[in-house]
């Protein structure tokens, strides 16, 4: 099992993660690749508009443990609404598409379009959950409450601390 894995193993889904957790090493890839796609950040104002579909119905289902991972292009608002339906199937709460907005100035790391595949492949086992995880402890260790424009997603907003962050504004069932 790589570093990741063994370091973030016992935080199942559910569970708080807090930042620190990731090795050094790993922490560093992630400034590497930063670094390589510009190491620029971007400010997102309060008020900003951002939309995530899964299992949050209100402000407070939102885990400030976890990365929370949005668009902030509206026309890509349901993207991800088939894979919340499904997932909705055998948990709690129902899927849903919300509409958040950040309450809180965010900083950004900007990454530029960069890919994190070989990334969570090298690094993370290639499980999503703990290149999720790896990203949250890198930006809180270097001041950042969110990462964008990641995976060539120009619109993808992941953001570290989503519960002191964001505000749901619009719940629509699915």
């Amino acid at each position: 099992m790589l570093p990741v894995a063994r370091s973030l193993r016992r935080y199942l889904p559910g569970r708080p993660h807090t930042a620190g957790m990731t090795s050094p090493s790993i922490l560093d890839a992630l400034t590497s690749i930063w670094q390589g796609a510009g190491g620029t950040h971007e400010l997102l104002v309060p008020g900003t508009r951002l939309w995530h579909c899964g299992r949050i119905n209100s402000t407070e289902d939102i885990d400030n443990h976890r990365t929370l991972w949005t668009t902030r292009d509206e026309s890509k608002r349901l993207n991800y609404s088939a894979f919340a339906q499904h997932a909705s199937d055998w948990t709690d709460p129902p899927a849903a598409a919300i509409e958040l907005q950040t309450c809180t100035e965010l900083i950004a790391a900007d990454f530029a379009g960069a890919s994190l595949l070989d990334f969570t492949r090298d690094h993370c086992d290639c499980r999503h959950p703990l290149m999720s995880r790896a990203l949250r402890d890198w930006c809180l260790s270097r001041g950042f409450n969110a990462a964008v424009r990641l995976n060539g997603g120009h619109d993808e907003v992941a953001v570290a601390s989503p519960r002191t962050s964001l505000q749901v504004v619009v719940c629509t069932p699915l």
